[in-house]
């Protein structure tokens, strides 16, 4: 008999805004693309220790480039445990090799002004829990497809996502996710 889930919360994070939010150990955050191709940039933070967060380079390190069904994600070195198992992923690749866009990063390589990006959007969602710019870290971007090309150069791909398609992500601890 499969596990029944207990719907907690439901919300939508319309395009281009940001949300904090606490998902306590063992609750699933399922999220869910309601349009099709788009990507969602995940930040994770210990709730009981903000300086404990995901880090992008160790779950990379202890999992495989692309994270996918079954992948644990692990916080930051100095604490470098496991803060979330994917536990359902019809989708296959999501990404931890590129850096979140930024307001900066549009300026200086696109010379775009005014550009609000993931991280101002991420560094807004956490603000009302004391967090801010400096606390946002290298995200999971999910639905985000991107490899190397033989050059070395990193590549986005077009997300394979289609509305609807959804990825269930187990809280191996109590966490603040935006």
């Amino acid at each position: 008999m499969a596990n029944e889930l207990t719907l907690v919360d439901e919300f939508v994070i319309p395009k281009k805004s940001g949300r904090a939010f606490k998902v306590i150990r063992g609750q699933v955050l399922r999220v869910i693309a309601p349009e099709g191709p788009q990507v969602a940039d995940l930040n994770a933070f210990n709730l009981d220790d903000y300086t404990e967060h995901f880090s992008a380079s160790r779950t990379r390190t202890m999992e495989g480039m692309y994270v996918r069904e079954r992948t644990k994600l692990y916080s930051n070195p100095g604490h470098e445990q496991v803060m979330i198992r994917v536990i359902r992923d019809p989708i296959g690749i999501h990404d931890t090799l590129g850096a979140r866009c930024s307001s900066r990063l549009h300026k200086n390589k696109f010379g775009t002004e005014g550009y609000v990006g993931c991280h101002e959007l991420l560094a807004e969602a956490i603000t009302p829990y004391g967090l801010g710019a400096n606390n946002v870290h290298d995200v999971l971007a999910i639905f985000m497809r991107r490899e190397i090309d033989e050059a070395g150069n990193l590549v986005t791909l077009a997300p394979n996502v289609r509305p609807g398609d959804s990825i269930d992500l187990l809280a191996e601890m109590d966490l603040l996710v935006a």
